[in-house]
């Protein structure tokens, strides 16, 4: 299901780039996270299955560690860049982001300068085993999930002030659109970070690692589906703004004719 769902984001990505000109910047970085996830999901996949050899076993680790990286700060890029767009290029958003983008980078260099994988031979037959820092896992998964709160506070802040206007059904969208992805995304993130300060074996880390990836990929991959809920939300809107001022112009001939 989750190589599906990358795929069929890939496609649909691909095929927003093709026939349009503009706007192209979210469809490149859904296309960059799911190349990233199925990578990303591959590796997971042959460390379950135990079909990493002894020499293979540090540059997948590293492949596997490096994209799984790339996909999150572009999944929290996509997310920012999204709600900076919703708060109308607000400066005030835009340095918070950029501080967040900046603090996972800095978590994922350091991640990936004190973990890595190695050939273990402990238990007699040897296996590929992961051999992650705690200390910056903590780091990076509580930076994604400050990231994601960010998002949802700000989209939140925004909204209120366009309840009372014939925006109000669009905002409302959006409002329900993030608590929704918080839903999904933060559980998983929380449930990261309780596997790492218990330091659970390999094999628990990436079973709750595939979870995430999907859980993740269907919440930057909704992004297709959502873009069309927004612009049924706005068209109503906009059809609703024109019928009140059509009211509004009846009366006032009414009223200068009377």
């Amino acid at each position: 299901m989750a190589f599906e769902s990358m795929l069929r984001g890939l496609y649909s990505s691909l095929e927003r780039l093709w026939v349009k000109t503009e706007g192209r910047f979210t469809p490149v970085l859904i296309a960059v996270y799911n190349v990233s996830a199925i990578i990303q999901a591959l590796c997971v996949v042959f460390f379950l299955a135990g079909a990493v050899g002894e020499k293979a076993c540090f540059p997948v680790g590293l492949i596997g560690y490096g994209v799984y990286h790339i996909m999150m700060v572009v999944f929290g890029i996509f997310f920012l860049y999204r709600t900076w767009y919703i708060c109308s290029n607000n400066r005030v958003f835009m340095v918070l982001g950029a501080i967040s983008v900046l603090n996972r980078i800095i978590w994922s260099l350091y991640d990936l300068a004190t973990s890595k994988t190695y050939w273990n031979t402990e238990y007699g037959q040897g296996y590929c085993a992961m051999n992650s820092n705690p200390f910056a896992m903590t780091g990076y998964l509580v930076s994604d999930m400050a990231t994601d709160i960010l998002c949802t506070l700000a989209t939140g802040i925004v909204s209120i002030s366009y309840f009372s206007s014939d925006l109000r059904k669009l905002f409302l969208v959006m409002i329900v659109e993030n608590i929704v992805r918080s839903v999904f995304v933060l559980p998983i993130q929380v449930a990261s970070v309780w596997c790492t300060l218990n330091a659970l074996d390999s094999t628990v880390a990436n079973v709750i690692a595939s979870v995430e990836i999907y859980v993740l990929t269907q919440a930057v991959n909704s992004e297709f589906f959502m873009f069309k809920i927004r612009n049924a939300a706005l068209d109503e809107s906009i059809r609703g703004e024109i019928e009140l001022n059509r009211i509004e112009s009846e009366n006032r001939v009414g009223v200068e004719k009377s």
